[in-house]
């Protein structure tokens, strides 16, 4: 029975963020991250973009584990990660790297971002995999339409 229940808010969860992706008017992009201007983004697989709307993924690198990342910080990461990040007490936040405070609150969130990315994606089914497998296509034709 637990486990049942599990999988129906893991179905619930992906239709959820799926839905949101869909209708929210954010765009997937691929991009060359290898040949970026920014130095700091050459080693990055994705990107989400608030200001623009858009999650990048890299052209090699945009496996659906990242879109299933960038979802999180597009999903959950201004609301409720960044939010809980702020409000972290001194001895927590006192763990984690970084020097000023707002530094430290960004590593949280990419923390429990990537804690969320290891633990949902893999329980999503190959279903739900291709799926989002599709998106990634869908970006690729696009990238390459514009001549890379």
């Amino acid at each position: 029975m637990g486990q049942q229940s599990l999988c129906g808010f893991r179905n619930w969860l992906f239709n959820l963020l799926i839905d949101f992706l869909v209708n929210s008017g954010w765009v997937i992009v691929i991009k060359n991250f290898e040949k970026s201007e920014k130095e700091t983004e050459r080693n990055y697989l994705g990107l989400t973009d608030y200001k623009n709307e858009t999650i990048f993924l890299d052209r090699k690198g945009g496996t659906p584990r990242i879109l299933i990342h960038e979802l999180c910080h597009f999903a959950l990461g201004v609301s409720v990660l960044e939010e809980m990040a702020k409000n972290l007490p001194f001895k927590e936040i006192r763990k984690i790297k970084g020097k000023k405070r707002t530094n430290k609150e960004f590593e949280w969130v990419e923390l429990k971002t990537q804690e969320f990315e290891r633990l949902f994606y893999y329980s999503l089914t190959k279903k739900q995999v291709k799926t989002l497998r599709g998106f990634i296509d869908e970006a690729m034709v696009r990238y390459k339409q514009d001549g890379e």
